[in-house]
C-alpha cells in the first residue's frame, strides 16, 4: 500500500510513461492512496494492475490500454481511450482502503456496465 501525501504538489501522483508494473496480475497488490486535490496522472499497460483511491482528486488516464482494478476520484477523464477492467476481487475481499483517522473501508462494486464491440 503506498499513502501519498502530495502538499505543494499539482501532480503527487504520475504513473505514465511506462513508469509503473504490477505484473502479478492482482490488483490488491499495489493500492494507492491520495487525500489532497492535486491530479493523478495514470497509465495503462501490460502490468497495471492497480487500486487507486483519490476521491477529491482528477484521475486523468492515458496511453490507450488497459487497467486493471479500480479507481476512484473526484473526476476520472480518459484521454487515450484506455479501456478500464474492474478486478470484483477488490470488494469480495475487503481491500482496505483509508477513509482518515485511521479507518478502513473495502472497496464495493457501485455499479457495472457492459459494451458490445
Amino acid at each position: 500500500m503506498l499513502n501519498v501525501a502530495g502538499s505543494g504538489c499539482s501532480t503527487p501522483i504520475d504513473l505514465s510513461g511506462g513508469t509503473f508494473a504490477n505484473n502479478t496480475g492482482v490488483a490488491a497488490n499495489f493500492l494507492m492512496n491520495y487525500a489532497g486535490s492535486g491530479t493523478v496522472s495514470v497509465s495503462g499497460g501490460a502490468g497495471a494492475y492497480m487500486a487507486v483511491y483519490a476521491p477529491s482528486a482528477s484521475v486523468n488516464i492515458s496511453g490507450g490500454t488497459a487497467i486493471w482494478g479500480a479507481l476512484v476520484g473526484a473526476k476520472i477523464t480518459d484521454t487515450g481511450g484506455a479501456s478500464m477492467h474492474y478486478d470484483a476481487n477488490l470488494g469480495s475481499h475487503g481491500v482496505p482502503i483509508s477513509a482518515g483517522g485511521g479507518t478502513t473501508l473495502p472497496a464495493y462494486k457501485i455499479a457495472f456496465r457492459e459494451l458490445m464491440y
